[in-house]
């Protein structure tokens, strides 16, 4: 059973408890309109559309809960939500573009492989929407409970370098989104890979950006005490850009569609933006 001494030395409260639940159900309440939206659509990419948002949702509730008074929790609440709102409104907008020709190609991928024995629709709700709303939880465990804590020490040098890291990844995530999103829209784009700009550079620095996001934010909850376990959250998000849906699966589809990707690979680093190899002839 809980206690409120058990939960002091996660650095929790009965509050907190509450706080996050109260979270989990707005973010299912969401989740499962998407899910009857889905179905309207015929397409579950649908989903993307909240994943940004949803942090902003999360820091606010968290805010409103507890209203604490520390710099630390303002600075994350800032972070968070500049950051949440843009990629929200970047997920959105490409949803709106794609959605009527079937939507993300990975919603696709699981619509094929689920479809096989029927029952879809069930099926993509447990199997889809509820795995992606626990991955909301997960995500912003740490930054949550970093907005919501009392008592916080002054703000340190570490979290001014987290802070700078945030809107330095903030700058390169949005780069490297508008330089795709203009590739995409190019006419003399198609079956070619983008190479330029931050692409040179890596292959994926929307997903290294996202990244640094999550563990800047675990680097000024690190100023409270007994929250070091919130490390789930970017090392969770780092298995997923990287590991799971991101990365690992951008790549393999990239590979079967656009022949020049092997050539791409080869002089371009896989995740952290480094100067390209230079071309073997």
């Amino acid at each position: 059973m809980l206690t409120a001494s058990s939960l002091s030395q996660f650095g929790l409260s009965v509050a907190d408890i509450r706080m996050l639940a109260y979270v989990g159900l707005v973010h299912f309440a969401v989740v499962f309109c998407l899910w009857i939206i889905g179905r309207g659509h015929r397409n579950d990419s649908v989903l993307d559309v909240y994943w940004g948002f949803s942090f902003a949702v999360a820091v606010w509730i968290a805010y409103e809960f507890n209203t604490p008074e520390s710099a630390r929790s303002r600075l994350v609440l800032t972070l968070a939500t500049v950051w949440a709102g843009r990629l929200g409104y970047h997920l959105f907008s490409r949803w709106a573009r794609i959605h009527g020709s079937g939507g993300d190609l990975r919603y696709q991928d699981i619509k094929d492989k689920l479809s096989s024995s029927g029952c879809y629709a069930l099926k993509s709700l447990f199997l889809v929407y509820v795995p992606m709303w626990f991955a909301y939880v997960l995500a912003q465990l740490n930054m949550v409970l970093t907005v919501a804590a009392r008592n916080q020490p002054p703000l340190t040098v570490l979290d001014l370098v987290c802070a700078v890291g945030i809107v330095c990844a903030i700058v390169l995530e949005t780069a490297a989104d508008l330089q795709l999103d203009a590739f995409k829209a190019s006419p003399h784009s198609h079956g070619k890979v983008l190479d330029t700009g931050v692409w040179a550079w890596s292959r994926h620095p929307n997903y290294f950006a996202n990244c640094c996001c999550f563990w800047g934010f675990f680097g000024m909850s690190l100023q409270i005490p007994h929250l070091w376990w919130t490390i789930i959250s970017p090392l969770f998000m780092t298995w997923l850009l990287v590991g799971f849906t991101g990365k690992r699966w951008m790549e393999s589809h990239m590979r079967k569609r656009r022949p020049e990707y092997a050539d791409y690979i080869a002089r371009t680093s896989g995740f952290i933006p480094m100067p390209p190899r230079r071309h073997r002839s």
